[in-house]
């Protein structure tokens, strides 16, 4: 079973209440769903982005947690923004998967902090349905592994690894998932 996979029990949580939202027969929730039934222990460090009219996945919602864990609030930036192209790169090719395939990601990234400090997040992507004509959107949640310490911030991706497809009912890509190790 896919929530198996899991090291946290927070990831585990927040992939149980996804599925709990999926209507009878579907295999992904919809997105008003999604956003009408929130669990406020998860939503501190959701985000939710979709693809933009060029391809760019652009962060549409932001909890107060990821804000407070990036030292600022990244809604209506390009996923990524900031970061070096292998990483935009890895990032873009793992989420246009989640939402075409539709599939789940689950992966471990590493981030270097503000004082130099590395943290550790797991962290789950998964599709939610739009309306037609919408564009795609997903949703993920990341649980920290390894914390920051007071005052500190996410400034970088360092490395990403452990990355896995998860089958949510509609298969998983043949492609592995891309890493990155920076």
């Amino acid at each position: 079973m896919a929530d198996s996979m899991f090291q946290s029990e927070d990831c585990r949580g927040f992939f149980e209440h996804w599925q709990s939202l999926r209507l009878d027969g579907d295999i992904v929730p919809f997105h008003r769903d999604f956003l009408d039934n929130p669990n406020p222990k998860y939503a501190p460090f959701v985000h939710i982005s979709e693809i933009s009219e060029t391809g760019t996945m652009i962060v549409r919602l932001m909890g107060t947690g990821l804000v407070e864990r990036w030292g600022k609030d990244k809604t209506g930036e390009a996923m990524g923004e900031g970061q070096p192209d292998s990483v935009r790169e890895a990032l873009y090719a793992n989420t246009r998967q989640v939402i075409l395939n539709p599939c789940g990601l689950r992966s471990e990234i590493e981030l270097a902090a503000s004082s130099g400090s590395e943290m550790l997040v797991e962290a789950i992507t998964l599709p939610l349905i739009v309306e037609p004509g919408k564009p795609g959107r997903l949703v993920a949640y990341s649980g920290l592994m390894r914390k920051l310490k007071f005052g500190e911030h996410s400034e970088r991706y360092t490395r990403l690894a452990n990355v896995e497809w998860i089958d949510i009912g509609a298969g998983i890509p043949e492609d592995p998932p891309m890493t990155i190790d920076q």
